[in-house]
């Protein structure tokens, strides 16, 4: 069983083991449990949604005051040429579009699907164009820079959030899960770029989509 967790290190959000015992010597378990954070107050009204479909390429939430487009464009672009794309957006006669920062983009994530569920996206309101495959997966950009690692920024992947166990390895899977938040780098092709460790090499794009999205109030 799996949860997903915060990394503080790196911003990265992404699925950890739950069974395991925390502070364990037993070397055979490579990921023996997190520290936890409490919080306090309704569960059920942090992350609501209230979509209204516009009828015109975009939808309201107006539970966030955020108008998005309703759907990527089907084009992959680096985090450059997609920061300039959105801002010269003319969609439903509005010009004042921009990628969403990552906690805008964390509020139409559709957490707590089934196993296996993709996208983790409300699909009644939603489109995303890609394949969820290695060759395209469905991640999409924030305007966020990834912390102090100002070539990178971040992305969530609301399909499968491809990794694999060490940089020998060959397979790639889904390592941290729909709705994870990771980083690529901002430009170039992903051969220019070493990602690897010794306990995750996660896939590298570069490239990636996009859903713009503006203030309504």
């Amino acid at each position: 069983m799996q949860t997903f967790g915060y990394n503080f290190a790196d911003g990265h959000i992404k699925a950890y083991e739950t069974g395991f015992k925390f502070g364990t010597n037993d070397q055979s378990i490579e990921a023996p449990g997190n520290f936890v954070r409490c919080v306090r107050g309704e569960e059920n009204v942090y992350g609501v949604n209230d979509f209204v479909k516009n009828n015109d390429g975009t939808v309201t939430d107006q539970a966030t005051g955020l108008m998005w487009r309703q759907s990527d464009d089907g084009n992959r672009r680096d985090w450059q040429t997609a920061m300039a794309d959105a801002q010269s957006s003319t969609l439903a006669g509005y010009d004042d579009w921009r990628l969403p920062n990552i906690k805008e983009l964390q509020s139409i994530v559709k957490y707590g699907g089934e196993v296996g569920s993709w996208p983790a996206i409300d699909i009644s309101i939603f489109t995303l164009t890609g394949e969820n495959t290695i060759d395209d997966p469905l991640w999409v950009w924030s305007n966020t820079t990834q912390g102090d690692f100002k070539y990178s920024a971040n992305y969530i992947s609301f399909g499968k959030a491809f990794s694999k166990k060490n940089s020998s390895a060959t397979e790639y899977f889904d390592w941290h899960g729909a709705g994870a938040q990771r980083s690529d780098p901002k430009t170039g092709v992903p051969s220019d770029y070493d990602m690897s460790s010794e306990n995750a090499t996660d896939l590298v794009m570069t490239k990636n989509y996009t859903l713009l999205v503006r203030n309504i109030k």
